[in-house]
């Protein structure tokens, strides 16, 4: 995906939000705690309002919904901005808001009682299942601050979930003012809260009602993060998206 069409998916979704979720966001904006904060977005309105934001959600859930994310920042800052200067003050943009959607329309090939297969990566899937164990909150660095020690450019690595989180190291500087071909960099020695991020793993199983006679339910591992984290215990039935 190039910048333009990210531009133009960024542009779609925050006026979405602006229209349907403006009180929540004003809400979120009124808060002091600089915590995480989610946006529940119902799938099949978003789609009627825009049939190609929503087939690129489906087709390309993990940049689109990063897109999302960075629309609801814009979208609170649209909001300051219009707001009498003599409030302003009174109102923090969050950033760290995530855009979480829910109700999937009933279809065989979103729903899922059965647990998805390989065939199955890289779609966006509502998924059924009972938690039956939960590991203990962590705490994750999900991204590091490098310097180049040629131009001084400093920039942030993205852990890579596929490989367990695990942070790679720079080979070439980003640096988008000068080609730097600087293959040196330090990392820088701090972690903060826009570095880290709450972490769980809890463990789910297929359904036993909805499956067939004699079958032996499956089970899958799952990631919480940020507020989402302590949100079930064992028992619960859930539906992830």
């Amino acid at each position: 995906m190039n910048s333009k069409e990210s531009s133009k998916l960024r542009g779609m979704f925050k006026e979405y939000a602006l229209v349907h979720h403006k009180d929540e966001l004003i809400s979120i904006l009124s808060k002091e705690e600089m915590q995480h904060y989610s946006i529940q977005v119902n799938f099949v309105t978003l789609y009627e309002n825009s049939t190609e934001l929503g087939d690129c959600i489906l087709s390309n859930p993990n940049d689109v919904l990063l897109l999302c994310d960075t629309a609801l920042v814009q979208a609170q800052v649209a909001l300051v901005e219009n707001q009498p200067e003599d409030t302003q003050h009174l109102l923090v943009v969050k950033t760290n808001v995530h855009a979480r959607m829910t109700g999937l329309p009933t279809c065989p090939e979103l729903h899922r009682t059965i647990f998805p297969h390989n065939d199955d990566m890289g779609c966006f899937l509502q998924v059924s299942g009972t938690v039956v164990r939960i590991v203990v909150p962590k705490m994750l660095e999900f991204q590091r601050d490098y310097i180049c020690a040629k131009c001084k450019h400093s920039f942030k690595v993205q852990a890579d979930y596929e490989q367990f989180y695990l942070l790679p190291t720079p080979t070439c500087c980003p640096n988008p003012q000068e080609q730097c071909q600087g293959t040196n960099f330090k990392p820088v020695k701090t972690i903060d809260q826009f570095n880290c991020r709450d972490f769980q793993e809890i463990k789910i199983q297929e359904q036993v009602t909805k499956l067939k006679v004699g079958t032996i339910p499956r089970s899958m591992w799952v990631t919480l993060e940020d507020d989402l984290v302590d949100m079930c215990k064992p028992g619960d039935d859930i539906v992830i998206w």
